[in-house]
């Protein structure tokens, strides 16, 4: 059983969504009101609701936002606290709502490994203690918004042209996503076998591609641009799994990184991962994979597996092969193990 919070193939959303399925249960509110009301006093008892807002679902954050703000003061029957990442307050501080802020995935990539879902999901669950929060609202698209406002409208009792005007409006509102992904997260597991072209538009990756050829090999090599074509042809020839990044212009090392992260979550259950990376990119102290291969004019192709040993080969086609033995190697032992 894959461990939700350790996943890149889920969104805070998917975390928020198995967790109030465990947890749905009323909680003495946090004594907090909003500002702008004639008496804020009268808002102390009133149920809280919890909005997550991710940054995988930043298309959605201000259509949803308005609907949930048309049920609440139309029927006064609760107040709201929203779980934002950093970095959103150009569209939170238009409510008049109570907001806690996480750190933002882009901003965790620079102070540590461990993977930012874990994190956030431990401080999403404090804050729905915290707040007292009755009620979690975590959509991951257009229609599961609409429905979130339906079973709003239901658990606070809302007039029904209320909920539909809300539902409405959302709908109306909420942008239209151009295909390909906004953010990092939240759809690895939808990958299809065979080659299949990935753009994210948006955010801090827009313009990045990638190029997955998924064929269900015991082996995957994930590499960056042209650099290592050789290597790339090679292991299409093996019948590997292959992933190649295509940096945008002025993209950064730390998104890359997070990328190659991401791509070793999905891939290591059922493969061996090996990162074929330029010599400026700081992949040592990331453990990643199963190994790592730089390969220099001078000195030919170098295989440095996650302990440190190296192997120097001076052909594409021997690298190849002694990566296939550390795979096969690392597969056995992981076997011993299980």
């Amino acid at each position: 059983m894959i461990d939700i919070q350790e996943s890149w193939s889920h969104s805070l959303e998917d975390v928020v969504s198995e967790y109030t399925r465990r947890h749905f249960v009323r909680r003495k509110p946090l004594g907090f009101t909003p500002k702008k009301v004639r008496n804020p006093e009268a808002y102390l008892q009133v149920p809280a609701v919890l909005v997550v807002a991710s940054a995988s679902t930043r298309h959605l954050h201000r259509a949803l936002f308005e609907s949930i703000e048309l049920l609440e003061k139309a029927s006064g029957a609760f107040k709201v606290a929203v779980f934002a990442e950093a970095g959103s307050e150009k569209i939170t501080k238009a409510f008049d709502w109570a907001v806690e802020h996480v750190f933002s995935e882009h901003a965790w990539w620079g102070m540590s490994d461990r993977n930012w879902l874990k994190m956030a999901s431990e401080r999403l669950e404090w804050a729905q203690q915290m707040y007292g929060a009755s009620y979690v609202v975590a959509a991951r698209s257009v229609p599961e918004a609409t429905a979130e406002i339906a079973r709003l409208g239901v658990y606070f009792n809302v007039d029904k042209i209320v909920v539909a005007s809300a539902q409405a409006h959302l709908e109306a509102s909420a942008p239209q996503v151009e295909q390909g992904h906004s953010w990092i997260r939240g759809w690895w597991h939808t990958l299809p076998q065979g080659p299949s072209e990935h753009r994210f538009a948006g955010g801090a990756f827009d313009g990045f591609r990638l190029s997955i050829n998924a064929r269900g090999s015991a082996m995957t090599l994930v590499s960056s641009g042209s650099a290592h074509s050789s290597l790339v042809l090679e292991a299409e020839h093996r019948g590997w799994n292959s992933v190649v990044l295509h940096p945008s212009e002025g993209s950064k090392e730390t998104f890359e990184l997070a990328l190659r992260r991401a791509v070793t979550s999905a891939f290591s259950q059922t493969s061996q991962v090996f990162h074929a990376v330029t010599a400026a990119l700081p992949l040592k102290s990331a453990n990643l994979g199963a190994g790592t291969i730089v390969h220099s004019e001078r000195t030919g192709w170098t295989l440095a597996d996650r302990q440190g040993f190296s192997f120097v080969r001076s052909g594409v086609t021997d690298v190849a092969r002694a990566m296939e033995h550390l795979g096969e190697a690392i597969a056995l032992s992981q076997a011993m193990y299980d």
